[in-house]
This record gives structure tokens, C-alpha cells and sequence, in this order.
């Protein structure tokens, strides 16, 4: 993790990077060099978004899609496990409302993949991760009451590895970093004012979350960054 700080670090800070306008819906989710080395806008304006066009978070966006689809089913699929074996301590509500939230995420996902302009499926994309996760959240609250906290340390340690590779796919499909931040807040708050989840206690817990949160938001900020100058040096 110390590793990708630094990398992260190492990739934002650029002598000629500028935060440039995207569109009017909003600005670009990263930093990039003005111009390429062939002369040309690393973002353009144009509606229509095409391989052609330098307008790098409309088209990782797009390019995202099957993979952030993919990561979501195998979160599914987990939770799932999870929550309706009998040898973990998660209640089903609690488990159906993020398989719920998981299985609207793709199906928006997948229509708003169909959308020519992609730099407006993205702008909503990110309100609807922040609105389910609200919605996701206020399901597992609404179950803390009678949620079992005899969890395992490795069960709990293994949800909040998922929570880091939520917060890194945000980044690699280039989410605006508005949203990206809102659902880690939301993440962290409910989770510290739900009752602790597992025997590790609600303060180590707390600590733990909020590394993974912030962590998976650094690594995810680093990726996008990469993406970003190897398209701009292509």
C-alpha cells in the first residue's frame, strides 16, 4: 500500500499538468499534460465521443464497462456466500440490500453504456453510485439491531478488502472524484455508527475501514492517472 502512495505521488505531480475542462457537465476527473506529443488536446470537446477524440474520462469510461460489470458480480456473488451459509453471521437483510444495490448498478450501468455521449453516463453514474450506496447502507442499518457481532477477524477483514477494490474501480472507470469521495464518506460514517460487525471491536474496525476506504481511493486515483499519461503519450 506504501508502494502505491508513492506511485500515486509520484504520477499526479507533473510540471506542465493542468485540471482541464471536460465538458460543460463538468470537469475532467484528473490531471493531464495540455498537449500530447503530437500537438494535439489531451481533451476534447466533442459530444460524440470516439477512440479519436483526447477526452480520456468519457472514453476509460466506456472502456470500463465489462470490467466494472465483472468485479460487481463477483462482489455478488461473495456477499451472497456470506450471508446465506450458515456458518457466517451476517443477516440476510443486511446481504440483500447490497446484492440489491449491486444488481441496480449493473442494470444502470449497462443502460447508460449504451448512451452515445458517455461524458453524461458518467456524470450519472456517479449519482446513482452515491444514491444506492446511501440506499445500500440504510439497508444494513436498518438490520444492525439484530445483526449478530460474532463475525471472524478474516470475514471482516475480507469485507473491507472488497470495500478497497469498490473504491479502485471507482477510480479506473474514472468516476468524478466528488463521487468517488461521497460514497467513501458514506461508507466510513455508517459503518462507524453501526454496532462493530466482528469480535475485533467497533475502534479497530473504524481503523480498518478507513484504511481501506482511503487506500482503494489512492490506489484507484493512481490508476486513473496512469491511464491517463499512457494516453497521452500514445
Amino acid at each position: 500500500m506504501s508502494a502505491a502512495l508513492l506511485w500515486a505521488v509520484a504520477i499526479g505531480v507533473d510540471r506542465g499538468g493542468l485540471r482541464l475542462l471536460a465538458m460543460h457537465v463538468g470537469l475532467a476527473s484528473s490531471r493531464a499534460e495540455a498537449d500530447h506529443k503530437y500537438g494535439k488536446p489531451a481533451f476534447t470537446t466533442t459530444a460524440a465521443v470516439n477512440i479519436d477524440s483526447y477526452d480520456f474520462a468519457a472514453v476509460q469510461f466506456a472502456a470500463s464497462y465489462r470490467f466494472v460489470v465483472g468485479i460487481v458480480v463477483v462482489l455478488m456473488v461473495f456477499v451472497g456466500i456470506f450471508t446465506w451459509s450458515e456458518q457466517y453471521s451476517f443477516r440476510h437483510s443486511a446481504g440483500f440490500a447490497c446484492v440489491l444495490a449491486g444488481a441496480f448498478a449493473i442494470l444502470i450501468r449497462t443502460h447508460l453504456y449504451r448512451m452515445r455521449d458517455q461524458e453524461k453516463a458518467r456524470l450519472y453514474f456517479g449519482r446513482v453510485v452515491v444514491a444506492l450506496e446511501l440506499l445500500r447502507q440504510a439497508g444494513m442499518y436498518h438490520s444492525a439491531p439484530n445483526t449478530v457481532t460474532n463475525a471472524t477477524p478474516a470475514l471482516y477483514l475480507t469485507s473491507r478488502l472488497m470495500a478497497f477494490l469498490y473504491q479502485a474501480f471507482c477510480g479506473y472507470s474514472a468516476l468524478h472524484w466528488q463521487h468517488r469521495l461521497a460514497t467513501a464518506v458514506i461508507f466510513f460514517v455508517c459503518s462507524w455508527l453501526r454496532p462493530p460487525l466482528s469480535t475485533i471491536g467497533q475502534r479497530n474496525e473504524g481503523i480498518i475501514t478507513a484504511f481501506c476506504l482511503t487506500a482503494g481511493v489512492t490506489f484507484g486515483g493512481a490508476l486513473e492517472a496512469a491511464l491517463t499519461r499512457r494516453r497521452g503519450l500514445s
